[in-house]
């Protein structure tokens, strides 16, 4: 699904006159600078598209992009020779991440790219439900897939806490004897270096409600350790279903979703979500800014690698009727750019809080909640089904 093209020059000399020379090594210093608002931190030419900055480039021109994904698949047919730089910051100082594209497509010319990452056009992902009765009631799930092949999965069932259930096949879940952190929901699990897991979870028996950290040796007797002072800034009620991400220098990430002081409370108003970073898993710095906007909520991290992020996020907007989920990709996991056709829906119903294990395939498990109304009452149920790579 991934393409990383990466630049390698290969110098080369050709004689000519002093007058030619000048005007190619002039040409070929001239940036054009790429930036989706359109600002460029001041730099010009200034285009909100790259495909517009190729139009216009001259041969030999540099074409700077800012970091970030963008949906556009690129394409040159002109003679002409460019060089597109990816992974910009805002004033165009540092390159030090990547630019996301769906494609890029060379009829006449050629192009050099640097921190450059390919996106196929298109999801590049199949879901299969797995049509049968997981026999699970509750809603956030959390799956871990254990040192013998089964899942364990951890699941919110109201005010009374956690249900934990295991799985040898990854579908026929029994019950477990286990202790989870009283008043504990929306778990959210790292195994650290030492074979012991740390839970993230929202604990609902305090008068302000927080995000706290429980330590188990073996996953089912629990002790709860600190809190990491992350609460609803606004204090309402729709908040929480956080994902724990270990990043490639061994941080740890904390997603979570709020509603921002500034909206109205849902279904008036949208959620967002937010995240915050840890060198130790206990203390955390919030990460400025949204992590995404307009109603997606209920982050899952699939993929965490250096300019390659995929994750899940259900999105829940009333005028788009029940909660659909859809991918997103990412090249740092602070911007998100999530694809506008849904991957999972649940007829009749919303789908919610995905989880899923890999399969050692590239494709993944996802369990997920599958929220009905049946009358007055809400039938908050599991399902599953593969994900898979196209």
């Amino acid at each position: 699904m991934w393409k990383s093209y990466w630049n390698k020059v290969c110098g080369f000399f050709i004689i000519m006159g002093a007058a030619s020379l000048v005007a190619s090594l002039v040409a070929s210093a001239a940036s054009v600078y790429v930036e989706s608002s359109g600002s460029c931190g001041g730099n010009a030419p200034c285009y909100s598209t790259i495909q517009a900055a190729i139009d216009a480039a001259s041969s030999g021109n540099t074409i700077k992009i800012a970091e970030g994904s963008y949906d556009e698949a690129l394409s040159l047919s002109s003679s002409k020779d460019l060089t597109l730089q990816g992974g910009w910051d805002s004033t165009f100082t540092s390159q030090s991440l990547n630019t996301t594209v769906k494609s890029l497509t060379i009829s006449n010319g050629s192009i050099e790219v640097d921190k450059l990452i390919l996106q196929d056009s298109g999801s590049g992902w199949t879901f299969t439900e797995d049509n049968i009765s997981l026999g699970i009631s509750g809603v956030s799930p959390e799956a871990v897939l254990l040192d013998d092949g089964s899942v364990r999965l951890y699941v919110t069932g109201g005010m009374q806490g956690m249900t934990l259930y295991k799985a040898s096949d990854g579908l026929t879940f029994t019950e477990e004897t286990a202790s989870p952190p009283q008043g504990g929901a929306d778990p959210t699990l790292i195994k650290l270096s030492d074979g012991t897991y740390r839970m993230y979870y929202r604990d609902m028996l305090g008068q302000l409600e927080t995000i706290c950290t429980a330590i188990s040796p073996d996953g089912l007797s629990w002790t709860k350790e600190s809190t990491t002072w992350i609460s609803n800034t606004s204090g309402r009620e729709a908040w929480g279903v956080p994902d724990s991400v270990e990043l490639p220098d061994g941080r740890i990430r904390l997603y979570w979703v709020d509603t921002p002081p500034e909206c109205p409370d849902p279904p008036n108003g949208y959620e967002v979500i937010k995240s915050a970073i840890s060198s130790n898993g206990l203390t955390f710095t919030e990460e400025g800014g949204y992590r995404t906007e307009g109603g997606y909520v209920d982050p899952y991290v699939l993929v965490a690698e250096e300019g390659n992020w995929i994750g899940l996020f259900s999105l829940m907007l009333p005028d788009l009727g029940p909660m659909k989920m859809y991918i997103g990709t990412s090249t740092d996991g602070l911007t998100w750019s999530i694809e506008s056709d849904p991957i999972i829906s649940v007829s009749g119903g919303s789908a919610i809080d995905p989880t899923a294990v890999p399969l050692g395939d590239g494709s993944y498990r996802v369990y997920y909640g599958s929220v009905l109304d049946v009358g007055p009452e809400v039938d908050s149920s599991l399902k599953s089904g593969i994900l898979k790579p196209s």
